[in-house]
């Protein structure tokens, strides 16, 4: 396999990893620089059998490419206007699971897939029984306010 190929797919390999498997270590940026090393290296401006060269140069590539793209992607990522609240789950269904909510009590519930911890809302009288579908009142820290709907 010639340089301009492995540093081709090497970065094509990186990107991957990043987009499809380990978000947020940097991968990203090190394809860049992998895939500007094999263009440097296919458009004759680095001889291939320069390989220490090449490995500096591909470091220089990543460190440019983090320094310039760093922040644009992380806002890009998560919306700098995000309150953070969660107030897009409040109002939403759950169902009660593994044993009953008591008045005042507390239990699990399952929201979107995910079991969550749930408090039963001041409203609620009695208990509410597994498999009752139950609606979002509030959130605070890792739990869930639910009354029945």
């Amino acid at each position: 396999m010639d340089a301009a190929t492995f540093w081709l797919i090497g970065g094509a390999i990186l990107i991957a990893l990043e987009a499809m498997a380990i978000p947020g270590i940097g991968f990203l940026f090190a394809g860049f620089g992998a895939v500007l090393v094999g263009a440097v290296v296919v458009f004759g401006l680095l001889p291939p059998e320069h390989t220490v060269w090449q490995f500096g140069l591909w470091f220089l590539f990543t460190v440019i490419s983090a320094l310039a793209l760093w922040k644009p992607l992380k806002n890009f990522r998560v919306n700098p206007n995000a309150d953070n609240s969660f107030n897009d789950v409040v109002g939403t269904r759950a169902k009660v699971i593994a044993e009953p909510i008591k008045s005042g009590g507390s239990g699990k519930v399952s929201w979107s897939g995910t079991t969550m911890n749930a408090r039963a809302d001041a409203s609620v009288s009695g208990e509410l029984l597994v498999g009752t579908e139950v609606v979002i009142t509030k959130i605070e820290g890792n739990t869930v306010t639910v009354k029945q709907v």
